[in-house]
């Protein structure tokens, strides 16, 4: 966290080898990591390998901008 607190901007990468949409929210506590880095860096950019819910993107004053390769 001491790393997203000096940052500009925080780059988090979240991955799961099963299938997600944008009603599944990430596995494995790193929904818990996203926000968190988040509520530190309000230019997080989160870094998904499919479609995920991200309740964070919705909060207004903090936000992160997602990005699914295809």
């Amino acid at each position: 966290m001491e790393a997203a607190r000096k940052a500009r901007t925080a780059v988090v990468f979240a991955w799961s080898s099963w299938s997600g949409n944008l009603s599944t929210p990430l596995p494995e506590g790193q929904g818990q990591l996203v926000a968190e880095v988040a509520a530190i860096d309000p230019n997080t950019i989160v870094v998904l390998n499919q479609p995920f819910a991200m309740p964070v993107a919705r909060q207004g004053q903090r936000r992160a901008r997602h990005v699914v390769p295809r």
